[in-house]
């Protein structure tokens, strides 16, 4: 289970989005859409659950490529150091 604490810190205010409780994924292939008849892309399908220090859970899905989804789990490494470095 990926468990760490997301904050955003802004000028001595600070902004809690929660933490990351459960991260399913899913990989696919679009091959074809309304408007592109040859996509053959791999999508990586993320569902994240949340949870707020209420314990309250709320759920967000999202769809990235393989390049947006490389970039979002590097986006996580480096927020996962500095939150356990401070």
């Amino acid at each position: 289970m990926l468990f760490f604490r997301l904050k955003m810190i802004s000028n001595k205010n600070e902004f809690k989005i929660g933490e990351v409780e459960k991260m399913d994924w899913k990989l696919s292939m679009s091959t074809s859409s309304s408007s592109c008849k040859n996509l053959d892309t791999p999508i990586v399908t993320l569902k994240l659950t949340l949870k707020n220090d209420n314990d309250e859970r709320k759920y967000q899905s999202m769809e990235l490529t393989i390049p947006e989804f490389q970039n979002f789990s590097n986006q996580l490494k480096e927020a996962r150091s500095v939150l356990l470095t401070s």
